[in-house]
């Protein structure tokens, strides 16, 4: 995996659409949070939002940015200046100066609870910063540099693979070769054409479509670009994955567009997760005991005819209240407990299973009696979330099967 970046680190889990059987629901409304330069602004007043943009308290702005600000009580006005740029906005004015120069304000600034609140995008790119919105997440990331424009090198005119229509250049496979190596071990020309295959497959769906990424997504990427220009470190990161400007900027934007796709199937009703539940996770109650000999006694005693309900009270060491039981599907449990959980027939009981918690016998449960209510509040979004992955992953199958491989070297 990826161990160069800063928001960087969280792309991998979007590239890989058939290999993850989990994907993370539309998130909820909440506040806005701000960073600047990958740190968090720290303010005593939260943002606020005016007519979609963001209002923050002038001071917080400033210093975060690394500007001189001073105000003028009388005039209400707010003179700011970082490098050779010197600039000035005024309380209710829908207006601010750069260097004499008018910029038109979507939200004047205004005073609320003795903070002067000031539109932070204007505000921030007058000080020729970038400023990038993340819808999904309601971040703003704030960069107080620009990135470079794009560049090309003869490496990127070298196509070594082809799928279908779509080329792949060497920078771009050396890019993918170098994130799935690990420890020292090169990744096979199979799991790299997997890889690249999987997105392009994204790529084909999206274009078949006629989507077009909306700008918030392709806004991450950059802002990732910028930080690493500015630290310094953008050199070392092409070099360290064998890579190209032109091959990085190309993988960042495909990686957005996994994630934007992701996204339009993340809308799953209630009644769809409980089914999905039904029929693609199992239920179970177990005993969990702390030793060995605990779970064989309590075996014993089962094979002897004990009831299974009577024993999790008399040797059960998992509090967990087990009315209903635990209900799961794949990827959501310890290996050893979910292999053996759905190894089961509904009814059936296991051998002792031992995992890192402890030692546990299992019974399969059927879902006759369970009500959608108790679905949803033990596994309601685990069940959306595995829906909506699968959903996605049968309306981009088809185009992954129709990319044909040609390796050119």
């Amino acid at each position: 995996g990826l161990r160069f970046g800063i928001s960087f680190l969280l792309i991998w889990t979007l590239l890989l659409p058939f290999c993850s059987g989990a994907m993370t629901a539309r998130a909820e409304e909440k506040d806005v949070s701000v960073y600047v330069d990958g740190l968090y602004l720290q303010s005593d007043t939260r943002p606020i939002i005016t007519e979609n943009r963001t209002m923050l308290p002038m001071r917080a702005v400033f210093e975060a940015i690394g500007a001189d600000v001073s105000w003028n009580e009388e005039t209400r006005t707010a003179e700011f200046g970082r490098g050779d740029i010197k600039g000035s906005i005024t309380v209710g004015s829908d207006f601010l100066l750069k260097n004499g120069e008018k910029i038109t304000l979507d939200v004047p600034s205004f005073i609320r609870e003795n903070r002067t609140l000031i539109p932070l995008r204007a505000v921030a790119e007058s000080l020729d910063c970038t400023v990038y919105w993340d819808k999904d997440r309601r971040v703003v990331r704030v960069v107080t540099a620009v990135p470079t424009d794009e560049t090309v090198s003869e490496a990127d005119e070298k196509t070594v693979l082809k799928l279908g229509e779509y080329a792949v250049s060497e920078p771009e496979w050396n890019l993918y070769e170098a994130i799935l190596s690990s420890d020292g071990e090169k990744a096979s020309a199979q799991a790299v054409t997997s890889a690249i295959t999987d997105v392009t497959a994204v790529k084909a769906y999206a274009a078949a479509q006629n989507m077009v990424l909306p700008p918030e997504y392709i806004d991450g990427g950059l802002c990732d670009i910028a930080l690493f220009q500015k630290s310094g470190k953008y050199d070392a990161v092409l070099k360290g994955y064998n890579t190209t400007d032109k091959a990085f900027r190309a993988f960042l934007y495909d990686t957005a567009l996994c994630g934007y796709v992701r996204s339009l199937f993340s809308d799953v009703s209630e009644k769809d997760s409980c089914d999905y539940a039904r029929t693609h996770f199992v239920r179970v109650k177990h005993i969990m005991t702390s030793s060995a000999e605990s779970a064989r006694k309590a075996m014993e005693e089962l094979q002897n005819g004990a009831d299974f309900e009577t024993l999790i009270k008399t040797y059960g060491t998992d509090f967990y209240d087990q009315t209903v039981g635990y209900i799961f599907g794949e990827g959501m449990r310890t290996p050893a407990f979910e292999k053996a959980a759905f190894a089961l027939k509904e009814g059936e009981i296991s051998d002792v299973v031992k995992t890192p918690f402890g030692y546990h016998i299992i019974k399969r449960l059927s879902f006759d009696g369970v009500e959608d209510s108790e679905i949803l509040k033990i596994c309601g979004k685990e069940a959306a979330s595995a829906l909506a992955a699968l959903r996605y992953r049968e309306a981009v199958k088809p185009y992954a099967e129709s990319l044909a491989a040609t390796h050119l070297n």
